[in-house]
């Protein structure tokens, strides 16, 4: 009978542990990069012009890592800037979220621009350049930018993505 009881109550633990994990950004990160590392065992961030560089880094920002809400669930989420193969691999955008675990990342497999990626807020006005709308994002997006020149932001829709190129 202790033992049934120890063994819930590990259980408990253990599932109070990872969801713990998946609030916290860093855990996500680091769990999010093992299932890429998995899944594309050769994979790496892609190399970043200096002008990138320096310009996520004057706005706090990695420009091949973004924090957000991206799901709406009020947790963090983490997306990531990837080349699947070293030199030649295309570029992927994949994101883990909390809502899902980092175990079923969404990615997306050709995304519009790929010199960084960036958060864009919940709330934050857009003119779609394909449709021709105006909006407010309804969450926190992942903008994928060609510095300067363009970019499309993606929002997590029904499990899927929806590519608003709001940036021409």
């Amino acid at each position: 009978m202790v033992s049934r009881i120890v063994v819930a109550c590990l259980g408990l633990a253990l599932a109070a542990f990872a969801d713990a994990a998946m609030h916290d950004p860093t855990e996500l990160n680091r769990q999010c990069r093992a299932v890429v590392e998995h899944r594309w065992p050769q994979w790496r961030f892609p190399d970043v012009s200096t002008e990138v560089r320096e310009w996520a880094t004057s706005r706090k920002e990695t420009p091949t890592i973004a924090y957000g809400d991206f799901d709406g669930d009020g947790r963090k989420d983490v997306a990531l800037l990837i080349q699947t193969v070293p030199q030649s691999g295309s570029i992927k955008i994949v994101a883990c979220l909390s809502s899902r675990g980092a175990t079923q990342p969404m990615v997306v497999e050709q995304p519009y621009c790929t010199d960084g990626i960036t958060r864009v807020p919940k709330g934050q006005r857009y003119h779609d350049f394909t449709t021709e709308l105006d909006g407010t994002y309804p969450k926190d997006g992942i903008h994928a930018y060609c510095f300067e020149k363009a970019g499309a932001t993606y929002i997590v829709t029904a499990g899927s993505y929806r590519e608003i190129v709001d940036s021409d």
